[in-house]
């Protein structure tokens, strides 16, 4: 069975017009990320933006992130998380064929379940396919670097983990 609730726009977050306007920027994957589209939260999920991001605690000190087109909520593995609210709260999942294009599922050490047309990835940060290409060349720079690197750039305070601005 599949659930489809239609919610108003909250406060044009992620509204069409301006669209150009919008940053895309990469975020971090987590152990296990499960990784969605704005404006699918905003389209389908019972109560929108404003309802997801109380459901899911953004804000409250959780690794979740976001950027200004997809939100991802971080697990440590997926056996804590739960589909199936996603999908009782109106985002689409094929039980048959298990998949979706609503929603993607990353592994911070084992790739995707399954791929969708609006997400790339390089195995550390995952970003919307319209991201600008310098904040995609950054993403691939932290995704090459050597333990020893990372090691110096945290010690002189810098998250290279967060979303990419």
């Amino acid at each position: 069975m599949v659930f489809r609730i239609s919610c108003k726009s909250i406060g044009g977050i992620c509204n069409f017009e301006g669209y150009s306007k919008f940053r895309f920027m990469p975020v971090f994957i987590d152990k296990a990320s499960i990784i969605i589209e704005k404006i699918t939260v905003e389209n389908k999920y019972e109560g929108g933006i404003e309802q997801f991001k109380a459901d899911y605690s953004f804000g409250e000190g959780k690794r979740h992130q976001e950027d200004n087109e997809i939100f991802m909520i971080a697990y440590m593995n997926l056996y804590d998380s739960n589909i199936w609210e996603l999908v009782k709260c109106g985002l689409d999942f094929d039980k048959e064929k298990q998949i979706s294009n609503d929603f993607a599922i990353l592994y911070s050490h084992g790739g995707e379940s399954w791929d969708v047309d609006w997400l790339e990835n390089n195995g550390v940060f995952a970003w919307h396919k319209d991201c600008e290409p310098e904040l995609i060349e950054r993403a691939n720079e932290i995704g090459n670097m050597l333990m020893d690197d990372i090691t110096v750039a945290n010690e002189r305070g810098e998250n290279l983990f967060g979303v990419i601005r």
